[in-house]
């Protein structure tokens, strides 16, 4: 099974609406199939919450799209914890659906989109799937979408 949590905020000089869209442009979910919440007064939270891998497909393509899988594999290793990883994406870029990575919450002015996958027992096989080892800009090995679903089926 996998876990996904997207969590961002959305300040007093921005809508909800808006960020929830950029969010959607780089995490598509299904509000009729994941968990949307908005809470708080002047500052927005948003989390969106699903076990649906599909909500990762485009990010996945677009880490290959933009040859940014190395950086990619580098931050979701170095944030492991346990059988948990995270990602920050860049909330403006996302707004115009581009994927740009970052290694920490300021550098994206209005806050980054912050990502989190839990996958018990295949945190490892995760990251393979969603940004596998490169040589010289060339992928080692894939992991499919279909081996990865098969490997997390058994656990």
């Amino acid at each position: 099974m996998i876990y996904i949590e997207v969590w961002t905020r959305a300040f007093p000089s921005e809508s909800a609406e808006r960020v929830l869209m950029a969010v959607k442009n780089v995490i598509p979910f299904d509000e009729s199939l994941d968990d949307v919440e908005i809470s708080g007064e002047s500052v927005k939270e948003i989390r969106v919450s699903s076990n649906r891998h599909e909500c990762l497909i485009k990010l996945r393509d677009s880490l290959r799209s933009n040859k940014i899988l190395d950086t990619a594999r580098m931050l979701l290793k170095s944030n492991v914890h346990g059988d948990e990883t995270e990602i920050l994406l860049h909330k403006q870029a996302a707004f115009n659906g581009r994927v740009h990575l970052c290694e920490t919450e300021e550098e994206s002015p209005l806050g980054a989109i912050k990502v989190s996958i839990r996958v018990p027992g295949a945190i490892n096989a995760f990251i393979d799937w969603l940004a596998p080892k490169t040589e010289k800009g060339r992928i080692v090995k894939e992991l499919s979408t279909e081996e990865f679903l098969s490997m997390i089926k058994d656990l």
